[in-house]
C-alpha cells in the first residue's frame, strides 16, 4: 500500500485542519493518507 505524509502550515483553521487536508487528498491518492497534528511524530 502506498502512503502519503500530508504536513501542513496553515494555522487558519486549527479545529478541523485535518479533516479538510484528508477530504482534499483522498480524490486524488489511493493509498493511505497521513496528516499529523501539530508536533505530532509519525513513526515510519
Amino acid at each position: 500500500m502506498r502512503n502519503l505524509l500530508l504536513y501542513h502550515t496553515e494555522d487558519h483553521n486549527l479545529t478541523h485542519r485535518k479533516e479538510l487536508y484528508l477530504a482534499e487528498g483522498q480524490p486524488c491518492f489511493s493509498g493511505r493518507l497521513w496528516v499529523p497534528d501539530g508536533l505530532e511524530s509519525i513513526e515510519l
